[in-house]
């Protein structure tokens, strides 16, 4: 007895201890089963060995064998490891030590055990390994036994599943529970609703860079960190004589001028040199020293002041 529980702590602690972090956990689960519980092929392993029963073809007949019903659930503990709860019955003539019944009678069972899967849920095969406690209770008698066994689980479509389970009971109370074995095929359904996985979507691609935020994207921007227009490829529309008026708003883009005249320089009307700002007489050319006007002829002669010897 020492020796299996031994072993079953060893399987325990080879299951990776990732409870909170698993999301394959079998999902809580109800099976309905039918089993055979075979005793005669025990008392014969008992009475001489495995090899011996085998090598002169000596389990027992399937026809033999004492059929009932059981109902089991299931719940995942880890990715490899479920918990297994059974309460079964059937009708039959119990070889109990001492002890001799003229009929079949109900044996109530019921266990819990420990699947130690060797795969996880994400397979549609998961062979396993059991061990487990339980109880019976045949007329007024009550026993105990531990179930030791294997199985193998058969996922269909995500839905249910197919499982087949055979196990060696050993007594514990020996004066009313004997060896033998019980094996196991039913069909497992969820309880509760398949987690539909969420699905994360990818972050959006970044937008597209607009350093200068001109609506003009960098790749297509000859002037990316400065506003511009598209007409210009993103860069500002140009002052070519460099007057602080741009050329679409610069009736003279090749002269510097000023913007009350509309870009271009202050006018010479006359073409003396002296523009129209400076010169008292814009019409009409003239010289500095007279503010832009004629050299004057106070006299009226027709001889200008700087030729006449009698200018008054």
């Amino acid at each position: 007895m020492k020796k299996i529980l031994f072993l079953l702590l060893g399987l325990y602690m080879l299951v990776p201890s990732t409870y909170s972090q698993e999301d394959n956990l079998m999902p809580k689960s109800l099976g309905i089963n039918f089993f055979l519980n075979d005793f005669t092929t025990a008392a014969r392993i008992r009475s001489s060995s495995l090899s011996t029963v085998l090598r002169t073809n000596s389990l027992e007949k399937l026809k033999n064998m004492n059929p009932g019903l059981s109902i089991s659930y299931y719940k995942g503990l880890r990715s490899h490891l479920d918990l297994v709860a059974t309460v079964g019955g059937s009708f039959l003539d119990y070889p109990m030590e001492g002890k001799s019944f003229s009929r079949n009678n109900f044996l109530l069972e019921a266990n819990a055990a420990l699947n130690f899967k060797i795969t996880s849920e994400d397979y549609w095969v998961q062979p396993y390994i059991t061990a487990g406690l339980g109880g019976h209770k045949y007329l007024g008698y009550y026993g105990a036994f531990m179930p030791i066994g294997a199985g193998l689980k058969i996922n269909l479509l995500d839905e249910a599943q197919i499982v087949a389970t055979s196990t060696y009971r050993i007594p514990i109370t020996t004066q009313t529970a004997s060896y033998h074995f019980q094996h196991s095929v039913g069909i497992i359904g969820r309880l509760v609703k398949k987690k539909e996985k969420k699905i994360i979507p990818p972050p959006p691609p970044p937008p597209p860079a607009d350093t200068d935020g001109d609506g003009i994207l960098d790749k297509d921007d000859k002037c990316p960190d400065v506003k511009g227009v598209a007409k210009y490829q993103g860069c500002p529309i140009p002052d070519s004589d460099k007057d602080g008026i741009n050329d679409e708003e610069d009736k003279c883009p090749q002269v510097a001028g000023l913007a009350r005249y509309q870009g271009c320089p202050i006018p010479d009307s006359d073409k003396d040199g002296i523009n129209d700002e400076e010169d008292k007489c814009p019409q009409v050319a003239g010289l500095a020293r007279y503010q832009g006007c004629p050299v004057p002829d106070s006299d009226g002669d027709g001889i200008n002041d700087e030729n006449d010897k009698c200018p008054s």
